[in-house]
Parts: structure tokens; sequence; C-alpha cells
């Protein structure tokens, strides 16, 4: 054989073992196969990845370990810090000790119910300021995106409930990082989850209990808590996909583009406003009374609210890292996009 022809034949041969090179990963999450942003996964994330990875060396074997019990509940950024997982959701409600930074949108109710607009609002501050990046480093995982927000939040009541003070000395049950919105008003928080909703009414322990609505769908709420009202909270920050960082780091530069490709048609496939639509229609047609507060009611509450949103971002400035700026920004662009929210959250210089 010919020099040349041997070449040939290396050349091939290397060239087969590089499209032959396949990856597994392993995608881990603790929520229900059939919530949206688990459902997402495997409907859009992964075949994302695989199409952006056609005509490259890179295959990758996915294993899917999603609602399955094999991580618990919060416990995701474990999983992947200690390379269990490589690929995982980190829902903003279970994570908030870690990513206390994102719980801007929570210490800023009433701001904007459109979660098409919130969930980007994130990532504008991930462009802006290094902080949120190191908040996702500091435990040895990279933010990839795939950024959501939650559809709008309800209250679920056994009473009619026209505004603020139709529940006044009512015991209120909601999930324990909402409770400040309850601080300044007459309602009487009681921390509560999606397994302990039900049982408060039923047990006549509260008179009411906020949640998305695509959650009072899924609890089928209305046959104890018949009256579903949107007091105007709106929708915050729910989550987005995040990898081992070391993992990341080490592979090729297509999968890395793939991942990343994928956590972007992810994020846009999560229609969470559509999602709120479609709950609130299924609540009316098994008989829930759906209302929303009027303007004046949803400012009343606004403006009676302690000021959660200053004190978060004293909190972070404090902590050495730029709350108050992140604040301004924040509001700033959902106040352009989504509208003028009944109140503007600031957080003013200490001193002035």
């Amino acid at each position: 054989m010919k020099a040349s022809g041997v070449l040939a034949t290396l050349l091939l041969l290397a060239m087969t073992t590089a499209r032959a090179e396949t990856i597994e990963i392993v995608v881990m999450a603790s929520d229900d196969r059939d919530l949206p942003w688990i459902l997402h996964l495997e409907e859009t994330y992964i075949p994302a990845v695989d199409a952006a990875l056609v005509g490259t060396s890179v295959d990758v074997r996915w294993e899917l370990r999603l609602g399955d019990g094999t991580v618990a509940i919060g416990d995701e950024l474990d999983a992947l810090a200690n390379g269990v997982a490589q690929i995982a959701p980190l829902p903003a409600m279970t994570h908030s000790w870690a990513l206390y930074l994102h719980n801007i949108s929570i210490a800023t109710p009433f701001v904007c119910d459109r979660p098409e607009l919130v969930g980007p609002a994130i990532d504008h501050l991930h462009d802006s300021f290094p902080a949120l990046t190191r908040a996702w480093a500091s435990f040895g995982v990279l933010y990839l995106g795939g950024s959501f927000a939650h559809d709008r939040f309800v209250i679920a009541s056994v009473v009619p409930v026209a505004g603020i003070n139709d529940l006044a000395r009512q015991t209120v049950a909601a999930d324990y990082l909402f409770l400040d919105w309850f601080a300044g008003t007459q309602l009487l928080g009681l921390p509560g989850d999606h397994e302990t909703f039900r049982s408060g009414f039923e047990t006549q322990t509260t008179a009411a209990a906020i949640m998305t609505a695509s959650m009072a769908d899924r609890l089928a709420i209305e046959d104890l808590a018949p009256f579903v009202i949107d007091p105007g909270l709106g929708s915050v920050w729910g989550g987005g996909l995040a990898t081992n960082r070391a993992w990341f780091a080490d592979q090729r530069a297509e999968l890395r583009n793939a991942l990343r490709i994928g956590a972007e048609a992810y994020g846009k496939a999560l229609e969470m406003a559509e999602l709120g639509d479609r709950s609130l229609e299924n609540l009316t047609s098994r008989g829930a009374e759906v209302s929303t507060f009027s303007a004046e009611e949803t400012a009343l509450w606004a403006e009676n609210m302690r000021d959660v949103a200053a004190e978060w971002a004293f909190e972070i400035d404090i902590r050495d890292m730029p709350g108050r700026s992140m604040l301004a920004m924040w509001v700033a662009e959902l106040n352009d996009t989504c509208g003028p929210p009944p109140r503007l959250w600031e957080a003013p210089i200490l001193g002035e």
C-alpha cells in the first residue's frame, strides 16, 4: 500500500472514531414529570440538544431520572455539584437559600404578571451583574439558561373576596417565601405548600391559600375553595437549567454550544402565561367562581405592604453585592415592558 493510501486510511479511522464518541448525560429532577419545567426536558430540551449535535463528532446517551425519587426535593444543586447529575433544572422556590440574589422577583410582588417577561428579565440581570453568575459558581455549577417564571398567583378562598380587607384576621396559607407579602396587612399567614393546602381547607384551619393558577387547577381546589381570585400579585421567577461547572468545561465546544442552544429552546417552550389562562378556564368549567381584584384593591394591598423590596436590597448590599442597583434595573425594565406597577419598589440611599 502506498504511503498516501495508508495516510488516508488513518485519517478515515480517526474521523470515524471522533464521530463515534458518545457522552453519557444524566438529567435529574425531583419534581413530577407532568410539570411543565420537567415535561419540556424530554419534549424540548433533549431534542434541541440532539438536533444541534447533528453533523458534529459528539453523540449523547441520555439517562433521565425525573420525579422518580432519585433526588429529593431541593437537592438538585447537590446532585450537580457532586457530579451525580450533569443537567438539572433548579427550581427557584426550593433553592432560594442558594439563589438568594434571584429572590428579587419574590421581593417585588405586583411588578409584572407576564411570565414571558419576568424570565428574560432575570437573564438580563445575569448579563449585567457578575454576582449572579458567581452565585451559581460558588456551588460548583454553571447556569445554562432556560429561565422561566411561574404563572400568576391567585387566592383560593372559601368565601368571596373583593379586596384584601375581606380576609382581615383570617388565616391564609402560602409558601413560607411569600409570607412577607402579608406584612402590613391584617392577614394571618400560615406556611403551606401543595401537600398541605387541601388539608388546611378540609380541617378548616385556613380560610384561603395563595398559589399559582396552575397549582389550583392541579389540586382541583375548587371543590374546597370555590372562589379563585387574581389579586394582581403577578409572576415570580421559577428557575432555570444548570450543569456541573467542571464537567461542562471538560466537554467539546460542540457539546457546550448544543447544551446552551437546548436551554434557550427549553425556556421559550415554557408558555407559562398560557398555562395560567388554561388553568383558570379549567377551574371555571368545573364550577369555580373566578374573579379579579380591581386596580384600586390591588393598589391598596401593594401600598400597605411592608417595603419588602428595600429590605431585600439592603440585605444584599450588606453582603457587598449590588442589591439596590439590581433592584433599580429590574424595576425599570419591567416597568418598560410590562407597564407601571401599582407600587414602585425602590431602595434609596441610606440617609436620603
